[in-house]
This record gives structure tokens, C-alpha cells and sequence, in this order.
């Protein structure tokens, strides 16, 4: 009995060492595996694409403002000069990021004269080739009434689009890439983000039948003949509103490196046009000054675009009205054709339009509306989804417009000799283009600001914080750069309480795979069982990459958006809800403690401001490590038992 015993003593020692070693190996596994996973993602962050050329602008104060030349004057008038903020081209520091996923540079760097030959000879053969493309895709005679007659690529954004300042300015921006090239010798990415709902996001169809991608396979050659590297981004989300969540999330959403950000939200922000206006207003305050282009479908967004380009900001308008009247109306119609000749017809613009109706009735324009090849059953194929002839006449209406923008900037470039000082060239547009967009934060109307509403808040307060505040945004939004760049939710192995994303949306099975549908309302789950959990905002790699040029010192004022759609599942208990976030929460900022809250109410979208015994500000922290970092750590656990919350985003101001 007593040898048992000892035997019993001697295994149970001999597993619980098992145990330990077994836990170590699994615990060091996982502190290397986290440790190689934080350096992957800081590796994917300094060698992405996404982040643009380092180009500081810092203004002075003074009555005037050093303009262009005159030269360049003639070729884009910026606007007035009656402004309190001074720019000068020696204030203008330039640095390129070693970019690692373009393709190698494509035209030798020699003179001016011979390099701009080369980009021309370049782009003639591109055009060409795309015409050409066309030609078959519709047809030739079809393709010439269609986008020819009167030559849409012109007349997409207006009657006569390139008188505009709009259009000069995007000639502008293309010229400011192009000296880019020449100057840098390596390919320069040239982004397009495509933002808005689901039509933009082309629900029903494939990713690559998206007017986004159609556009960036129309125009990748035009713009490789100048060394850029064109990059569509179809970041549409379903069901969005631009405002508030996206368009205070911007850079956050959206990325650094927008060079074109296109608005199509009209359907999902309807007559609360206040979410455009601030959509637009956030647009003039990203750092890189992108473009805005917007699918326009009535008058009153048609006017904040006005306002836009009154004031400096590169605005440019699709509207749909002029797309169906000039290219939509001219594809033939398939009713009353027989079989034979609808199979005779372009792909195109079979069963694309019957009894004046595109991709709707008989014959079967509703039932041809998706394509069939692959994944014949995917979800969203619904009567206010266009399926992808419509998606291709706006993705080549696009393209032809920003073919016809880059022609006219090669054509700018074509007048430069060898003599001319690239560089100086390069920071006078820049200059100009900068000064642009800083009178425009100042300048910018805005009419409907009473969209958002606030008993507690004053409207001053609420309107600098909106309109005219830099923000910074902790989202868990989907398709979004903070995701694709693996910085939402850091390593930290001394802590694992942070709060971490739960995914939204319902698994793809083959062979849908990564062929549709790639966006999800995801969110940051708390329920009643998960105790504390913080988030630290900005976390480290979020800092280096938003906060590095501390340029932006945070104020400490802090805001929560919760997830709209309420879920009543019995797996989560019930979910708790914007007013109910003090009595169901426990919420400490930096460890002072949350009192109060203060509701921004927009419709279904509320803002949550949120509040301690002496206002809105909260004492920021910083790092021992680095005296300039400083953040905020919001925790959280839920009162009672049974309940959630789901954040969608954390902003911070």
C-alpha cells in the first residue's frame, strides 16, 4: 500500500512537471509567435504602398500668400489670395518611401524633352489599345455613339468639364506625380478609394465587375506610360451613410495615400445631406488633399460640390442624370429582337437595356442582369443592386475622363525644356495645391450642421469638433486600411484584455472565395462575462503611423459609436444601447472616471461623446519610452449579467 502510494505521489509529480513544461512551450510558442507577428505588421507598414511621399507644408502667419508663378497661374488659378496663412516653397520638405509592391519604373529618366516623348509615344499606343478594347467590348459604331458622340470623357463632370477648376486642378495632381517620377526615378502609386454603399461595393456582382475595378484595368496602362501606378480601392460598404462614422474615420478607413477619394452615398444618406457636407469638409483636412469625385444624384449634393470648388477644393461631379441621357440611352435595345440577333450582339450590351429600361424587363434584361460564370447564387442580386453592365458603363465613363485629365497633363509637361527646374516646378504646384486646401477648411459653408444635434453639447463646441477638429479613429470597420494593415488591435504580451474584433460576416464557401462581398459591419464586443477590457488609443503602430510628424497633439476628448442594428441574440443576452451606456457601464478614460455622456444625434447614426466631472477633456498619458507619444486608455466592463455592448469605432480628439 505504501509502495502505491509513493508510486501515486511519484506519477502526479512526474504530470504536474509534464504539465509546466507542456504550458512553457505553449506560452513561449505564442510569445515568439506574437512577437514575429507585430514585426510582420510593422514590416507591412513601412513597405506598403499606402503611404504617400513625405510632403510637409507649414504655414506661417502673415497677410499674404507667395503664389506660383505666372506661368503656372495661367495653367490652374487657385483662389483668392486674401487669406491669414502664409505657404512658402522652402517650407516644403519632399521625401519618397522606398515603395515595395509597384512595378519596376517603365520609361528611362533622361532629359525632360526625351523623357516626355517617351511618355507620350507611351500613351498613344495605351490609348490605342483601350479604344480598341472598347471597340469590341461594345461595338465600334455602338462605342462611338455611346462614348464619343459627344465624347463623354469630357463632359462627364459637366457640360464643358475642362474649363473647369476642378479639372485643371486634377491636371494638376497628375502633373505633381508625373515631376514625382521624373524627380524620384521609380514607379509612383497613384490611389483611387472608392467610398460609399453598397452599389458602390457592387453587391451582387463580382469584386472585379466593380466600376472600381473597371476603372483601374481601363486606365493602369495610360497611367504606366507615365511611370504611376494606378490602384482602384472599392472600399463600399453596405448599408453606410458617409457620415458621421466614415467620414471621421477617413484616414483611418480610407488610408493616408487617397489621391482620388470618389462619394457614392446618395442612396443610403438620402436627404440628410449634412453627412455629405461633413464627408466633404473631412475630405479638405486629410494630409495627402485627395480629389473628391461624387456620383451625383440630385441638386442639393450637387450644390455642397459647388461650394467645394468655389473654395479650392478639386470637386468633381458624375452626375447620373448626364450618364443616362449621353450613354445609357444610346444602347440598343434588346426588345422585340430575335434570337439570333440578340446573340449577334455585344456581350456588353446583350439583354443590357429593353423598353428603355437598363438591366430591367423582358427579355431578359432582370434575369441577365448578374453574370453567371462563377458563383451563379451569390447573395445581394436584388432590384436596387445594377449588376455589371452597368458597372462597366460608369467604370469606362471614369476611365475615358481620366484619360482625357492625364492627355491634357503630359500635353502641360510636353511645353517644359530641359532649362526648367523640376523641382522648384514640383513645390510650386504642390504650394498652390496646399494653399487651396487650407483656405477651404476655413471657408467651407455649412448649411446643414444642425443634422447633428446635442441638448447638452453647445453647437460651437459641436461644430469645430465636427468640421474643423483633426480626429483620430480606432475602427473596426471592413474593408479599411487600419485593417489591412493588421494595426487595429497591437501586441501586447504583458496584457491580453484588449478588445478585439468580432467578425460580422457569414463565411464565403468555394468557389465564392474572395470573389464577393468583402465588407463587414465588424465590431468590438463587451459582455457581461468579459470583466475589464481597454483599448489603448493610438496604440504603438498606430502612433508611428498617424501621430509621428506630431503635428496633431491630442486634446483628450473622446467619442464611442455603437453598432446601429440591434441584435436580440439569446447567445449575448441584451444589448445595451447609447443611453443606457452609463447605467449598464463602468467606463474609466486614463483612470478618470466616466460620468456623464453626451448623445450627437443624427438619425440611427448617434455619436457618443463621453464626459467626466469637469467636461470633455481627459488628462492625456504619455510613454516613458517616447515623450511625444501620448494616448488614451479607455476601459470598460458591463454592469449585471446577461448584456453587451458592440463599439464599432473609438475616436479620439
Amino acid at each position: 500500500m505504501a509502495m502505491a502510494k509513493v508510486w501515486e505521489s511519484t506519477f502526479l509529480r512526474r504530470v504536474v512537471v509534464l504539465v509546466v513544461v507542456l504550458a512553457s512551450a505553449v506560452l513561449v510558442n505564442f510569445v515568439e509567435f506574437a512577437a514575429e507577428e507585430h514585426e510582420s505588421r510593422i514590416r507591412r507598414h513601412d513597405a506598403t504602398n499606402d503611404y504617400p511621399p513625405r510632403i510637409v507644408v507649414t504655414p506661417t502667419t502673415d497677410s499674404t500668400i507667395s503664389s506660383p508663378s505666372q506661368n503656372d497661374e495661367k495653367q490652374f488659378e487657385s483662389s483668392s489670395a486674401n487669406d491669414e496663412s502664409k505657404l512658402d516653397t522652402n517650407q516644403i520638405e519632399i521625401n519618397f518611401p522606398d515603395y515595395q509592391s509597384v512595378p519596376e519604373l517603365s520609361i528611362p529618366i533622361t532629359s525632360i524633352e526625351s523623357t516626355i516623348e517617351t511618355i507620350k509615344s507611351g500613351l498613344t499606343k495605351a490609348h490605342r489599345e483601350l479604344i480598341a478594347k472598347l471597340e469590341v467590348d461594345y461595338g465600334k459604331d455602338t462605342f462611338a455613339q455611346m462614348f464619343l458622340s459627344p465624347p463623354i470623357g469630357r463632359m462627364a463632370f459637366g457640360k464643358d468639364s475642362t474649363v473647369t477648376s476642378s479639372w485643371k486642378a486634377m491636371k494638376r495632381k497628375i502633373i505633381i506625380k508625373l515631376l514625382q517620377v521624373i524627380l524620384h526615378g521609380k514607379t509612383i502609386p497613384f490611389v483611387w478609394i472608392t467610398a460609399g454603399n453598397s452599389v458602390a461595393a457592387a453587391h451582387g456582382n463580382l469584386m472585379n465587375e466593380s466600376y472600381t475595378a473597371v476603372l483601374e484595368r481601363a486606365v493602369q496602362p495610360i497611367f504606366r506610360s507615365g511611370g504611376l501606378h494606378f490602384i482602384g480601392r472599392n472600399q463600399g460598404m453596405s448599408g453606410m451613410p458617409s457620415g458621421p462614422e466614415l467620414a471621421l474615420c477617413m484616414e483611418s478607413i480610407y488610408g493616408l495615400s487617397a489621391d482620388v477619394l470618389m462619394y457614392d452615398f446618395s442612396l443610403t444618406d438620402g436627404t440628410s445631406y449634412g453627412f455629405a457636407e461633413l464627408f466633404f469638409h473631412r475630405a479638405t483636412m486629410h494630409r495627402n488633399r485627395p480629389a473628391v469625385v461624387a456620383r451625383i444624384i440630385e441638386t442639393e449634393r450637387q450644390d455642397l460640390m459647388t461650394n467645394m470648388e468655389q473654395n479650392g477644393i478639386t470637386a468633381l461631379s458624375l452626375h447620373q442624370q448626364t450618364i443616362n441621357k449621353l450613354v445609357f440611352a444610346d444602347i440598343p435595345d434588346s426588345f422585340g429582337k430575335t434570337t439570333e440577333e440578340l446573340e449577334a450582339m455585344p456581350e456588353f450590351l446583350r439583354h443590357a437595356r429593353c423598353q428603355k429600361r437598363i438591366e430591367n424587363g423582358e427579355p431578359y434584361c432582370s434575369e441577365q442582369r448578374f453574370s453567371r460564370y462563377v458563383c451563379p447564387n451569390r447573395p445581394y442580386r436584388v432590384g436596387w443592386h445594377p449588376g455589371w453592365k452597368w458597372h462597366a458603363v460608369i467604370g469606362n465613363t471614369l476611365a475615358l475622363s481620366m484619360v482625357e485629365i492625364f492627355q491634357d497633363a503630359v500635353e502641360q509637361l510636353s511645353s517644359w525644356t530641359s532649362s526648367t527646374n523640376l523641382e522648384s516646378k514640383l513645390r510650386e504646384l504642390i504650394l498652390a495645391e496646399s494653399t487651396d486646401y487650407l483656405r477651404a477648411q476655413k471657408r467651407l459653408l455649412t448649411k446643414h450642421a444642425d443634422l447633428f444635434q446635442s441638448d447638452e453639447m453647445g453647437t460651437p463646441f459641436l461644430t469645430e469638433a465636427l468640421f474643423q477638429s483633426n480626429s483620430f479613429c480606432h475602427s473596426a470597420r471592413d474593408p479599411s486600411y487600419l485593417r489591412k494593415m493588421g494595426l487595429v488591435t497591437e501586441v501586447d504580451l504583458d496584457n491580453l484584455d484588449q478588445f478585439n474584433i468580432t467578425i460580422n460576416n457569414e463565411k464565403q464557401s468555394e468557389p465564392c472565395e474572395g470573389v464577393w462581398h468583402y465588407d463587414s459591419a465588424d465590431f468590438f464586443k463587451l459582455h457581461s462575462d468579459d470583466g475589464w477590457k481597454r483599448v489603448v488609443l493610438p496604440n504603438e503602430d498606430e502612433h508611428r503611423l498617424f501621430f509621428a510628424q506630431n503635428d496633431r497633439p491630442l486634446r483628450g476628448i473622446i467619442a464611442v459609436i455603437l453598432v446601429v442594428v440591434g441584435v436580440n441574440d439569446k447567445n449575448y443576452g441584451l444589448e445595451i444601447r447609447e443611453d443606457a451606456l452609463l447605467s449598464d457601464l463602468d467606463m474609466e478614460v486614463n483612470g478618470v472616471q466616466v460620468s456623464n455622456t453626451t448623445i450627437v444625434k443624427t438619425s440611427n447614426w448617434n455619436l457618443v461623446f463621453l464626459m467626466h466631472e469637469k467636461g470633455y477633456e481627459f488628462p492625456t498619458r504619455l510613454n516613458p519610452a517616447n515623450a511625444n507619444r501620448e494616448s488614451l486608455e479607455f476601459k470598460a466592463r458591463v454592469l449585471g449579467e446577461d448584456k453587451f455592448v458592440r463599439f464599432s469605432s473609438f475616436l479620439i480628439w
